[in-house]
């Protein structure tokens, strides 16, 4: 695995050297590339390249003026797989980044070719930190509050590795970013669109939607996604980050879902790590 800047973002990357496609892993609120890089290294998913990159304002990435929105990181995410000419491209969002994908889908739809969402936001049962940085107005989130939802997040580190590599990517993300981004999440997850747009996305391109079960995605969340009839595979005993809580299963579930696939486009060779 390689980290570096690239087009403009700091990026963990493992490149196959005869890819079966590249998957993009979008992070969540908060969040960085660090919570991919046991994923991105597992060897059950050799022949496949990965590509993680810190969103603006997030880990290792400079904050943009002009990229603070979900829709805006949306756009600035198409604008970085274009630079890379990444052409059988699996969008792979945990949290935010489901809800990233879910925009960038819509706006950009020739840019990928399955969608997988991890855990993302489908209704305000998932709204758990961000409903907490939304409570909040702007200032008083920087001054205290941004601190205060640090202290319990490290306080659950202590007891649980999700939260303990959470709290390393937390610290380094901006706080005023992490406020918009969370009131639009709460929003977004209030209107209850975001199964029927992960259903729509569905109907043209492959989808599934994981799940960590029982402390993962909110019960209502998975009940709007049943009766849309969205695959969904729930992954036990999980909390929000299945990836990491149940590793050797989130990577068997993965691999089915990829096996199913017929990309197209042309694989470039890359050089094998």
């Amino acid at each position: 695995m390689n980290q570096s800047r690239i087009a403009g973002l700091w990026t963990r990357e493992r490149q196959s050297a005869h890819p079966s496609g590249d998957i993009v892993l979008i992070h969540g609120l908060g969040e960085s590339s660090l919570c991919f890089e046991r994923l991105i290294n597992t060897p059950r998913l050799k022949s496949w390249s990965f590509w993680a990159p810190d969103l603006p304002g997030y880990g290792q990435s400079e904050a943009d003026p002009s990229c603070r929105g979900l829709q805006q990181q949306a756009a600035r995410l198409a604008r970085w797989i274009e630079e890379l000419r990444l052409r059988r491209v699996v969008l792979a969002g945990h949290s935010m980044g489901g809800v990233v994908a879910t925009l960038l889908w819509e706006e950009h739809p020739r840019l990928a070719q399955a969608f997988v969402n991890i855990e993302g936001n489908i209704s305000p049962g998932d709204c758990h930190y961000s409903a907490q940085a939304a409570a909040y107005d702007k200032e008083s989130f920087v001054k205290e509050g941004f601190e205060a939802l640090g202290e319990k997040i490290r306080a659950k580190g202590q007891d649980d590795p999700a939260h303990l590599a959470y709290f390393e990517s937390y610290q380094k993300c901006d706080p005023a970013l992490l406020h918009l981004n969370s009131r639009e999440l709460v929003q977004l997850s209030e209107d209850g669109e975001l199964a029927a747009r992960m259903r729509d996305i569905g109907r043209t391109r492959p989808v599934i939607y994981l799940a960590g079960y029982p402390h993962g995605a909110a019960r209502q969340s998975l009940d709007e996604l049943f009766k849309l009839e969205v695959p969904v595979r729930m992954l036990y005993p999980s909390g929000h980050w299945p990836f990491i809580d149940r590793p050797e299963d989130f990577d068997i579930e993965l691999s089915r879902f990829l096996a199913t696939l017929e990309l197209t486009g042309p694989a470039v060779p890359r050089r094998q790590d």
